[in-house]
């Protein structure tokens, strides 16, 4: 189970000094979205500031890390939904 503080804490890295420790943090937010996804509501704005701006000024690679941590939200928020409408047609052809 991952910290309760490690999503704050991979936030304060997405602030680093170098291009490389802001890479890492959006990495390891990337790395976390399938295990913890729901964990992370209380962080989305403070996610989505950070990301906002490492898309809009920050190094490319920093950047495409950021864009990918969104595009594992997608996905889980696909999979949430393939789940639902499984239980959904179980359900309907009982």
């Amino acid at each position: 189970m991952t910290s309760p503080r490690a999503p704050q804490v991979i936030c304060e890295a997405a602030t680093g000094a170098t291009p490389a420790l802001r890479e890492s943090a959006y990495e390891c937010m990337v790395k976390i979205v399938p295990n913890y996804y729901d964990t992370l509501p209380p962080y989305m704005e403070t996610i989505f500031s950070l990301s906002k701006h490492a898309i809009e000024k920050d190094e490319e690679e920093v950047a495409k890390q950021a864009i990918e941590f969104w595009s594992s939200i997608c996905e889980e928020e696909i999979d949430l939904i393939d789940v639902r409408f499984a239980i959904v047609s179980a359900f309907i052809s009982l």
